[in-house]
């Protein structure tokens, strides 16, 4: 794996954005993550489901078994076979509130895979060692191609798999 060369900073004010993300560390509780990742794939299931009444849609949380085969260490995600990563959510927030609540307790990151139309691509999201969160720069690229063996059972066509990566490398 390629060494992170650099965070792409979230915007506004790199200073405030960490503060607010750090300080809801301390005001949400634990399991909030959980309830916004869910929320989002339900969300996102829906939206499938509005232009196919008939459509099953699947969330699955459970061990990323790539995770755990190429570094050993065991990481929750969750995986549904909702429309992909998209910008036209229930809300209209690109799904801040999980990216929020997530990051607040996972400092080595999130992890986001997602396909549409067949084609995955990965993002990951962390705190530096600067304190600043951002998204991950390698090779100046922020986003990239996933293969068909990155793929869970559990999407087709099209859904998201969101790794939590705990606060280090090592936290199971």
């Amino acid at each position: 794996m390629s060494t992170i060369q650099e965070v792409v900073p979230m915007r506004g004010s790199e200073q405030g954005i960490a503060l607010l993300i750090d300080s809801w560390r301390n005001q949400i509780k634990y399991d909030q993550q959980y309830r916004e990742f869910q929320q989002n794939a339900i969300e996102a299931i829906q939206r499938v489901q509005k232009k196919n009444p008939d459509y099953k849609g699947v969330i699955k949380w459970k061990v990323d078994e790539t995770h755990l085969k190429r570094f050993g260490m065991k990481k929750l995600c969750i995986i549904d076979n909702g429309e992909g990563s998209s910008r036209n959510n229930q809300n209209s927030n690109f799904g801040c509130g999980a990216k929020i609540a997530g990051l607040s307790y996972n400092r080595a990151g999130l992890i986001y895979k997602s396909w549409k139309d067949g084609k995955g691509f990965a993002i990951k999201f962390l705190r530096n060692g600067r304190g600043e969160y951002g998204m991950a720069k390698i090779n100046g690229r922020s986003s990239f191609p996933l293969s068909k063996e990155d793929k869970p059972e559990e999407i087709g066509e099209h859904g998201c798999m969101v790794t939590l990566l705990g606060d280090t490398d090592k936290q199971n």
